[in-house]
């Protein structure tokens, strides 16, 4: 193991990033479909690029929709499926990432 080597609580070592990356915020929203996301994989992002992740979890597209439809929180990443995506483009619901 690295000396420089970033360890999750469950003793994962972190892969070290292919690219280095300039990071403007502190915090990242997310709003995936439950389970589809590693813990490990949200804590090494936090190690490795010192920003607090914040997963939000959804079970249905419908589920996702309200989610969105409610406000309140500005996710930074989504993970809606193949159908549900171009209802969230129509309805002006997602911004294309830069």
């Amino acid at each position: 193991m690295d000396a420089q080597a970033k360890i999750t609580s469950s003793g994962f070592e972190c892969p070290v990033p292919e690219y280095t990356m300039d990071v403007e915020s502190q915090q990242l929203n997310l709003l995936v479909r439950a389970g589809s996301v590693p813990v490990e994989m949200i804590e090494c992002y936090e190690l490795v690029y010192g920003v607090k992740v914040i997963r939000y979890e959804f079970n249905s597209d419908e589920e996702l929709y309200i989610r969105l439809s409610n406000g309140g929180v500005n996710y930074d990443l989504l993970q809606p499926s193949a159908l549900i995506t171009p209802l969230l483009i129509q309805d002006g619901k997602l911004q294309q990432l830069n």
